[in-house]
């Protein structure tokens, strides 16, 4: 039942109160009415919201060499480095043996490799080990320009590794504070370099506070 005073605008404050101020079957139909029609008026209304979601496509740029002898001299002592850097890796879970390179801006080179342990995850990706060791024992640079990426299987041989979603978003972070690009180079298979322009193109949609 509606309160009083609503039921008094229907039917007047006179015919109320001559029934001991309650309504009649009558009144009472009136009001429900009157609510069914607020309710249906409103959500008619609620339906005749627009759809305010879009579709919206993210892109990647990159550039790939068939080989590193396409690549600057400066990148292919880069990822030599990190060649000679996976043979520092220990892996005897995996057998998969990652190296990392990282140059400064100042052209110093910083080596990493994967070092795994029996109580996983306690290990560490070549690619976190190379950026925490330059960070650390080079608090004072300007940034990282570049970091180059390479696998070796258990038969010895040289193969992809890309950086896994940790990594990429460490990478992220140091880039967003150095304030410039991180372009990032990861030997494929066959012998072939894929080369991205900046670390964020790796993670578009990285963690941020």
């Amino acid at each position: 039942m509606t309160p009083r005073g609503f039921a008094s605008r229907i039917s007047g404050p006179d015919k109320t109160r001559l029934h001991g101020g309650r309504q009649t079957g009558t009144e009472i139909l009136t009001d429900a009415f009157l609510l069914s029609t607020i309710c249906k008026t409103f959500l008619s209304l609620q339906h005749q919201q627009p759809h305010i979601m879009t579709d919206k496509t993210l892109t990647i740029k990159y550039h790939e060499y068939a080989s590193t002898a396409e690549l600057p001299e400066a990148d292919r002592q880069l990822l030599q480095a990190a060649v000679e850097a996976a043979d520092g890796a220990y892996a005897p879970y995996s057998s998969f043996h990652v190296g990392a390179a990282v140059r400064l801006d100042d052209g110093t080179i910083v080596r990493g490799s994967n070092q795994e342990n029996i109580a996983y995850p306690s290990g560490l990706c070549a690619e976190r080990t190379a950026l925490f060791a330059a960070a650390a024992q080079h608090p004072q640079a300007a940034g990282f320009e570049a970091i180059a990426i390479v696998g070796r299987n258990r038969e010895g041989r040289l193969c992809a590794a890309s950086p896994c979603g940790a990594c990429r978003q460490v990478m992220s972070e140091y880039e967003q504070r150095q304030g410039h690009s991180m372009r990032v180079l990861c030997l494929m298979d066959g012998g072939a370099v894929r080369v991205v322009g900046s670390a964020a193109d790796l993670l578009p949609l990285a963690f941020e506070m």
